[in-house]
């Protein structure tokens, strides 16, 4: 939808026509964006809106679909810095969750070291009180 903005400059581009273009080039939710389009058209907006969230059913489509809701009340450029923003925010939600599951990870990977080592120390001082018994053990009957 960005491409679009910058293609069409500060023309204004209707709802409809940004719906279309998103179906010509969607496959797996093409179905979905044909069925809110339907909807779009019976000039109920926050029910499409609603159906779109529903059925793709992310928190990412959600926050698409509060966009869809501004394509007709916002001028291009607000529009287009409204999808960067979003897009911008997408990532960063993205980058903080592998930056979460790499900490996790590091985490597990040194809770694993810390657990091998005491395995190491505790088996070492088996060993020496084992052999501290029986040579004590051989002391007491020799």
């Amino acid at each position: 939808m960005i491409n679009l903005f910058t293609l069409k400059g500060d023309k204004t581009i209707g709802s409809n026509y940004i719906f279309e273009e998103i179906i010509k080039f969607s496959k797996v939710t093409r179905p979905v964006y044909q069925h809110m389009l339907s909807i779009w058209n019976m000039n109920r907006r926050e029910e499409a809106a609603d159906y779109f969230a529903q059925a793709i059913g992310t928190k990412d489509a959600k926050d698409l679909s509060t966009v869809f809701l501004k394509l007709d009340y916002l001028n291009p450029g607000e529009l287009k810095n409204q999808l960067i923003h979003y897009r911008n925010n997408m990532r960063s939600e993205k980058i903080t969750l592998r930056e979460k599951i790499n900490e996790r990870n590091g985490n597990l990977m040194y809770i694993l070291a810390i657990i091998s080592a005491i395995v190491v120390l505790l088996n070492f001082l088996v060993i020496v009180l084992v052999v501290e018994v029986f040579s004590s053990y051989s002391l007491i009957f020799n």
